[in-house]
């Protein structure tokens, strides 16, 4: 169910890939072509639409663009760092405004540097029509990774 935007990302170093789907995702080591990991994210998982490595992060995000604005997606933050206390276990980004977009999220990205996450939030819901007069436009939220987040419980400090 739902829609997939981008479910599969690369490590910038090409090394490893995740693949999401289901409420999990998998890691997968390119040079040795096996399943390295696998990330739950909950019981109550929701539709993943999109993955984004950066750095020793991976960046998880939930929506459905068929749902009927139901709310309660979430974008997730998980540890990739080799060694680390929290790796692989996800860390849910705390932010009232994020919390509140009714479709979850259609996509997103960081920029090369890695301090950057963009995401954009769909905020009606796909229909087999064009969009009609009154329609709600999207969200697009902006967060700095370097100063805005707490990468430890996943709060964001300041909100964009």
């Amino acid at each position: 169910y739902g829609t997939k935007v981008d479910a599969v990302t690369v490590t910038p170093d090409g090394t490893r890939a995740f693949i999401a789907g289901n409420g999990m995702v998998w890691g997968v080591d390119l040079l040795a072509m096996r399943i390295f990991t696998e990330i739950k994210l909950g019981d109550d998982a929701r539709n993943i639409t999109s993955v984004k490595a950066s750095g020793n992060a991976l960046f998880v995000a939930e929506g459905d663009r068929y749902g009927g604005g139901r709310g309660g997606y979430r974008l997730w933050r998980v540890d990739l760092t080799a060694g680390s206390s929290r790796y692989a276990v996800p860390v849910q980004v705390q932010n009232g405004d994020l919390a509140a977009v009714p479709n979850g999220f259609s996509g997103m990205d960081v920029n090369a540097a890695g301090t950057v996450l963009v995401l954009a939030a769909p905020m009606a819901t796909d229909r087999f029509s064009l969009r009609q007069p009154g329609d709600a436009a999207g969200k697009v939220f902006v967060i700095d990774l370097q100063n805005d987040l707490n990468l430890g419980n996943g709060r964001q400090t300041q909100q964009q």
